[in-house]
């Protein structure tokens, strides 16, 4: 849905709709997300004291190397966003819509 949400349009209105879709959808992974996992770990009190014990620390060391993959791709989009900084961005809205050149 990111991908496909386009927010260089002409009018202010599909901008609003693409901003709002993405929010709704994020909410919504988020929510589908916290179902999963709730429910994952309310059947993991029906295991032994033992198996609990040795699923805890898998999920714990998968939670850790997790942490550590996004902590490396925000490393990677701070260097990507300082490799497309320039020195006179081009002003999309105001160029299309007010015909203003910035400068």
């Amino acid at each position: 849905m990111v991908i496909l949400a386009r927010f260089d349009a002409l009018t202010q209105s599909p901008v609003a709709v693409a901003m709002g879709s993405v929010a709704q959808f994020r909410v919504m992974g988020g929510c589908i997300a916290l179902a999963i996992v709730t429910a994952t770990s309310n059947t993991l009190k029906e295991l032994p004291p033992t198996t609990q014990s040795l699923i805890r620390h898998v999920f714990s060391a998968s939670y850790n190397l997790q942490m550590k993959v996004l902590a490396g791709f925000a490393g990677g989009q701070i260097i990507a966003s300082l490799l497309n900084w320039q020195k006179n961005p081009l002003v999309v809205w105001l160029e299309l819509v007010l015909g203003h050149r910035g400068g």
